[in-house]
């Protein structure tokens, strides 16, 4: 795309537009980075727009702001239907659109095993979906010389 002049707020509004178009009519995931790639910027001027660092009330910072809101609500749907794995997506999403470093993910695992169960217990118990079940003896102690 040629360059866009960052001063002209109508420029700048188009850009983005036609970014998020043609990221829908190539089927293709928009992003920050490729926002900022569409405008001939950078991460820091885009997000100093956003956060008002500069041109604060401005059209530009509005027309930012409004796709960061869009790039963090695809982001979010995104995650919740699989698309994208929530770990990733919460990296991405803590370190683009400001969420909780400290978001938890649950993950729900089968078939944990403690480890102070007798493996023939364990075995036993999980024979019934096993389709080859060995039961090996545990590791011999290792002493280690001081």
């Amino acid at each position: 795309m040629p360059p866009v002049d960052l001063a002209d707020a109508e420029q700048v509004k188009a850009r983005i537009e036609l970014y998020f178009d043609l990221c829908m009519e190539h089927g293709i995931r928009p992003g920050v980075e490729g926002l900022c790639t569409a405008l001939h910027t950078n991460r820091k001027t885009l997000n100093n727009w956003a956060n008002g660092v500069t041109r604060m009330g401005s059209e530009q910072q509005k027309a930012v702001v409004g796709a960061k809101q869009l790039l963090a609500d695809l982001m979010e749907q995104y995650m919740m239907s699989g698309e994208i794995n929530p770990v990733a997506g919460i990296f991405l999403a803590s370190n683009q659109f400001d969420y909780d470093r400290n978001a938890t993910v649950q993950v729900q695992t089968t078939n944990v095993i403690a480890t102070s169960d007798d493996p023939a217990r364990i075995a036993e118990r999980y024979r019934k979906d096993a389709i080859d079940v060995a039961v090996s003896p545990a590791p011999e102690k290792i002493e280690m010389d001081k």
